[in-house]
């Protein structure tokens, strides 16, 4: 058995050295093609491999081969080898020169908004984040891809796939490449790779794409870069639709569902946060149409104190969206803090963007609602942003805007360059923004309408200060804005201050209210009691009102909290000294409303309401008080802890539910004299 064994080893070894000297026949040499030339390379290879797996064995495993089968092997593998060489030589004659593509890695830009191609714009945590890959060649088109590798310090590598392959041109420029996406590859970042914490990229596995064998020569593709994902407080915004009747016969006017969807996917985009803590709500507007921005920011105002006072998170920013089906509100800010300040709210119109009065700068929105942007800009005053001007009349208060004609970058090919990255649920495709064609936020030019790296880290670097003690690279530390505690009166009113008039708008009852930011010697509200003796003198901001066209009177709000006193009957609003509106009423609680009861959409009374209760009003008998004026505060509540304020303000005893308020389980009325209030009175909307 031994001896036949050793015989087929022999026999083995001596057919694969007949097989080497045949393939090594000069016979068929000036026949060959270079497809037939490169086909025998490939099989000559295949044949040496196994012949130096078969001298392996014999090697690894003494005393299984003899010193002649050996040999035998060692001589078929020179023979092999000697023939690759000479194709190999031959390759040039038949085929012609080698075909190698030499590519350059031009650079990595990591974008999640907006970035240059030095990654000098700060990199959010948990925000979308694309990889777009610069490749340049110095010969023909190609078409590569590529793997990304993805190192994180004190971590794991995770290796990601581009979305598509891409056809490296030479007569594409860095700029031609940044304009179009298809010209770049491009990885999407998964959730692990963006975490807070530092990130090495590296290119790899750089490869042709399609047919033949060329091979792909790329020395700076071994390049890495560099970056570091912070966290960052989220964006807390609730957004408020102010509804009106207009018309004869009388219409309702309400922000569509499209409005507010589109708002919160915006905001979620553009902004500097990796997410958007956001609620909605409707309520009546407490003014008759038409009714202008300051007004209904005061009433936004209101609404808010009383969320304050209910627990309502002190860093939430109040935006109201007003319809443009009756016509057009202006939209303004009551006001732009040079200091954390949540409590400024703002408004503004929406609607179609192909019908109905609009903006003058919607030329070039199509994805069907204007309040997006629009919400955007407003709510940027709200985070310290000022008008840098440019385009259709808007003031140059910013003198340090950087940018020229209001764009978001200078259009130098590496500077920055915008990325919206799109909402596949409002079919908003990912779209690269051009400096030069794409314009600031803050200025009213046309569309398209982003934040500028200047504007998109001034907002960042305001979150974090509505946020002290949050760390930026570690775990989310929450600081809200810690607010004013103890008994309290708040405070909304309007002034002209170009007419030298104010009104007092709203008065409520509050345990809770936002803390006041800075404020100048001209306006106080001072609390009297019935004989008018002053009890209190409080010293209040004039939120000067945004985006007022020259020539028009200048406005202010005043949004404020006063002390409490057990005798006070009158606040005056002063401003320069002078007294410009009066808020008067009795010191006595009103007795607190009853027979609380949810109609139908047509008002009839029902005991058994249905879980959804949008459409239907809510109605109750008016509190019985001989004297003073009773307003009326609704909230809604899922748990009977958490409530937040649908309507503030009301002289008639009932509202109605809008849809967003269908899920509510319950509801509940206060009365209130402005200084004081009587015990809530709850009814229960889901039984």
């Amino acid at each position: 058995m031994k001896l036949k064994m050793m015989w087929d080893r022999n026999a083995r070894a001596a057919a694969c050295l007949a097989g080497a000297l045949m393939l090594v026949a000069p016979s068929s040499v000036s026949a060959q093609t270079c497809a037939q030339l490169r086909n025998e390379i490939a099989n000559l290879t295949q044949a040496l491999a196994n012949d130096e797996r078969a001298l392996a064995n014999c090697t690894s495993h003494l005393g299984t081969c003899t010193l002649g089968q050996t040999q035998s092997w060692e001589r078929a593998i020179m023979l092999v080898e000697q023939e690759i060489a000479a194709d190999r030589l031959r390759l040039a004659t038949v085929c012609g020169p080698p075909q190698i593509a030499h590519l350059s890695l031009d650079g990595m830009e990591v974008t999640q908004a907006i970035q240059d191609m030095s990654n000098s714009v700060t990199l959010i945590a948990g925000k979308t984040t694309w990889v777009r890959v610069y490749l340049g060649t110095t010969g023909s088109a190609r078409a590569v891809t590529a793997r990304l590798e993805a190192t994180r310090t004190g971590g794991g590598t995770t290796t990601i796939s581009p979305s598509a392959h891409v056809t490296v041109d030479p007569s594409n420029t860095l700029e031609a490449r940044r304009r179009d996406w298809t010209k770049t590859l491009n990885f999407q970042l998964p959730a692990s790779v963006i975490a807070a914490g530092t990130v090495t990229f590296r290119l790899v596995s750089v490869a042709n794409v399609g047919t033949g064998t060329v091979t792909i020569s790329c020395v700076t593709c071994a390049n890495t870069t560099l970056v570091h994902f912070l966290s960052q407080p989220p964006l807390v915004v609730r957004a408020v639709g102010l509804t009106y009747q207009f018309g004869t016969p009388s219409q309702s006017a309400a922000p569509s569902a499209l409005d507010f969807a589109l708002l919160r996917s915006w905001l979620g985009r553009a902004y500097p946060v990796a997410s958007v803590t956001y609620s909605q709500t409707s309520t009546a507007s407490t003014s008759t149409w038409p009714f202008d921005c300051t007004q209904a920011d005061a009433q936004l105002a209101a609404i808010r104190a009383s969320d304050i006072s209910a627990g309502t998170d002190a860093r939430t920013h109040y935006f109201g969206l007003v319809s443009n089906q009756g016509g057009y509100m202006r939209g303004c800010a009551n006001g732009i803090p040079t200091t954390p300040d949540p409590a400024t709210t703002a408004s503004g119109p929406t609607g179609p963007t192909a019908s109905g009065i609009r903006p003058i700068n919607v030329t070039g929105d199509t994805d069907g609602s204007f309040g997006d942007w629009y919400g955007g800009h407003e709510l940027g005053h709200t985070y310290g942003r000022f008008h840098p001007g440019f385009c259709n009349g808007n003031s140059a208060d910013d003198p340090a805007f950087p940018y020229p004609s209001g764009q978001i970058g200078s259009g130098i090919a590496t500077s920055y360059v915008g990325l919206d990255t799109g909402d596949r649920a409002h079919s908003i495709p990912l779209a690269v923004l051009w400096p030069t064609s794409s314009f600031d936020i803050m200025t009213y030019c046309n569309q398209p309408q982003w934040l500028s790296a200047y504007s998109y880290e001034g907002v960042r670097r305001r979150l974090l200060d509505e946020n002290p003690g949050f760390h930026v690279m570690g775990v989310l530390a929450e600081a809200g804005v810690p607010p004013q505690a103890g008994p309290m009166v708040h405070v909304t009113a309007t002034v002209n201050l170009t007419r030298g008039t104010g009104a007092i708008a709203y008065v409520t009852p509050v345990e809770r209210a936002a803390p006041q930011p800075s404020v100048g010697e001209r306006a106080a509200l001072v609390v009297r009691d019935a004989a008018g003796r002053e009890l209190s003198r409080t010293p209040v901001a004039l939120r000067e009102t945004t985006d007022i066209p020259e020539g028009e009177d200048k406005t202010a709000l005043v949004d404020a909290a006063v002390p409490f006193d057990p005798v006070m009957a009158e606040i005056d609003l002063v401003v320069d000294d002078r007294v410009l509106a009066q808020y008067r009423n009795v010191a006595t609680p009103p007795s607190a409303p009853s027979d609380l009861r949810l109609g139908t959409a047509a008002n009839a009374p029902s005991d058994t309401a249905a879980p959804t209760a949008a459409g239907r009003t809510l109605t109750w008998a008016p509190a019985v008080n001989a004297n003073g004026t009773v307003t009326y505060t609704v909230q809604i509540s899922n748990d009977g802890n958490a409530w937040s304020t649908i309507a503030v303000g009301l002289t008639e005893p009932k509202v109605t539910l809008g849809p967003e308020h269908a899920g509510a389980k319950m509801a509940r009325v206060i009365a209130s004299s402005g200084f004081r209030s009587a015990p809530p009175v709850v009814i229960q909307l889901n039984p």
